[in-house]
């Protein structure tokens, strides 16, 4: 738990981490399986995988790339990256938020994507 804590205050959101919800998540997952060399074989498939730009210009459906710009663990360059990728993809920094999706920026995203689903 001190490790999921950790990791998200320093991921997450500033001003935005529900500890006890992180906590109960990371207990949530614990009592589930719990497999110290998963976030290993996580980041050694992410690094092995390389750019996912061939696949993501074969995207035909309309696309929206929301991302944090306060994300300190991929730059909001990555996220336009990949909106440049899509055929006719839209990207919005989301001013303030970072690795996470906390409660508060859960309204903004919802209107970003039904709006953008209703534009199509």
């Amino acid at each position: 738990m001190r490790h999921s804590v950790w990791f998200m205050k320093t991921v997450g959101t500033p001003g935005h981490v529900n500890v006890r919800m992180v906590r109960e998540i990371a207990k949530l997952r614990y009592q589930r399986n719990f497999h110290p060399l998963g976030t290993v074989q996580q980041l050694n498939a992410i690094l092995a995988s390389g750019s996912i730009s061939r696949f993501s210009k074969q995207v035909k459906a309309p696309t929206i790339v929301l991302h944090g710009s306060a994300d300190g663990l991929l730059p909001a360059s990555q996220g336009r990256v990949v909106a440049k990728t899509i055929p006719n993809a839209k990207f919005h920094l989301i001013e303030g938020m970072a690795h996470d999706i906390p409660e508060y920026y859960q309204p903004y995203m919802v209107d970003l994507i039904s709006n953008h689903l209703l534009d199509e």
